[in-house]
């Protein structure tokens, strides 16, 4: 008499589940949350990946039984959504980080073909969020907070993810094009509204965007020659966004793009055959050129006004202050000089009791290459961090922003420019912590 064969136990089951593509990805950005969450604020952070799993989950599920009549292990959804939590800053309130995720999740089974989805859920979600919420994407995920250490873990394990899905061809296409069209936009005369990228923490978050979200299996291309243009596709369509508009969600935009033209692709060689291929191919390569060479004449066009406009100083204005507690996110540590500027002021006080802050001063409005410098009371020897949001809704690291001690009398003071690139101009925010207390002030930028 044989033996019954017995089922898999869960460990085999799990076991078997990590060495799959979608559960190696799951189990990495687990981590990266894991070692993440600490530096952003546990309160902050882990609600927002909580809810935004659970919803995700929840979803998944609720569809792929209506659908499939079956139950079905949610990873594609508990991807997408720490995905989004990893790139949303922490202090998002969690019914937008719940909204945000079923959107994703709700485009993923919506907005597809017989055979895929059309766009990367997290990408259409996170540029969405921007116009509906206005929310500020920090890419905390990326580790940025853990210096090298965090840097070596991040390359590694995109290294490992992209290699395991056939897919490193794209991402290294993509970075190398990507950081050659900033270079080259920097040495054309762009080089302040640029040089963001090449620091901590935007040169992580490009990282993270290149090794888990650009190479999403179901939407972008499988034959590297596709990848190939996938990737300058959506290398450019990114420095457009960053240059011409200055959206905090220029990466996800120009995945969006590039799911977009590989959706067209798949359409166009199923339904034109093996002759259909090779003419799209034709197709495609003169389309690159020509994409390419239109690139090339705006970046020559932006360095042609940037080098003929000049500068004028700042008009007198006064800032709007105000005493909001508010979250703050941990910026690079840069310092700077820089020239003074009109100033709201009010009386300075003396030093403040423990535990208390104000803002005193801020430069408002401030034009284009403009400087702004801000101060602050608070008790003497209290640690300060200072955040500045574009009216974009990014981040700045410009230098200048970094963490200070306050001195023997409270007082505590910034300088940092207002760098020439910042697009729209309108109301940014200034957010300043000592010794976990806050208060934000908004900053008026004018052309």
């Amino acid at each position: 008499m044989s033996a019954r064969p017995q089922a898999p136990s869960a460990i085999h089951q799990l076991l078997r589940f990590l060495k799959t593509p979608k559960g190696l990805l799951l189990a990495i950005l687990l981590l990266f949350a894991l070692l993440a969450i600490p530096g952003q604020g546990i309160f902050d952070a882990l609600p927002s990946v909580a809810a935004a799993m659970a919803t995700a989950a929840l979803i998944d599920i609720v569809v792929t039984r209506a659908t499939r009549r079956g139950f079905e292990f949610p990873s594609g959804g508990l991807l997408t959504a720490l995905i989004i939590a990893l790139v949303l800053r922490p202090q998002e309130a969690v019914t937008v980080v719940i909204v945000i995720t079923a959107i994703a999740i709700g485009s993923k089974h919506l907005l597809r073909t017989r055979w895929s989805n059309i766009f990367n859920p997290a990408a259409l979600a996170l540029v969405a969020s921007s116009f509906i919420f206005a929310t500020g994407q920090s890419w905390w995920g990326a580790l940025p907070d853990l210096g090298l250490a965090g840097f070596a873990l991040l390359v590694a394990a995109g290294l490992l993810v992209a290699d395991r899905i056939n897919k490193l061809p794209l991402v290294v296409v993509f970075l190398g094009a990507y950081f050659a069209v900033f270079t080259g936009a920097g040495f054309l005369g762009h080089s302040s509204e640029v040089s963001e990228v090449f620091r901590s923490p935007d040169i992580q978050a490009v990282l993270f965007f290149a090794f888990f979200m650009l190479d999403d299996p179901p939407t972008c291309p499988i034959r590297y020659d596709d990848q190939i243009v996938f990737a300058l596709i959506v290398a450019v369509v990114c420095f457009l966004v960053y240059i011409e508009i200055g959206g905090v969600y220029y990466l996800p935009a120009g995945l969006l793009a590039g799911n977009a033209w590989e959706s067209a692709r798949r359409q166009f060689t199923r339904k034109e055959g093996k002759v259909g291929r090779l003419a799209y191919r034709d197709w495609a390569l003169r389309a690159s050129g020509a994409g390419a060479f239109i690139a090339g004449l705006l970046v020559l066009g932006f360095a042609m006004q940037a080098t003929g406009s000049s500068g004028s100083g700042p008009p007198d204005g006064s800032a709007t202050l105000s005493a909001n507690p508010v979250a703050s996110s941990p910026v690079p540590a840069h310092s700077a000089a820089a020239t003074a500027a009109p100033k709201a002021t009010v009386p300075t006080p003396g030093p403040s009791a423990a535990g208390s802050m104000i803002i005193t001063s801020l430069t408002s409005p401030v034009s284009l290459g403009g400087f702004a410098t801000l101060t602050a009371q608070t008790s003497p020897g209290a640690l300060c961090s200072i955040v500045y949001k574009h009216p974009s809704g990014k981040i700045s690291t410009v230098m200048g922003l970094d963490p200070k001690a306050a001195g023997s009398d409270g007082a505590v003071s910034w300088t940092w420019q207002i760098v020439t690139g910042t697009k729209p101009v309108g109301n940014g925010l200034v957010t300043v912590t000592c010794d976990d207390v806050s208060a934000e002030a908004t900053i008026v930028i004018a052309q």
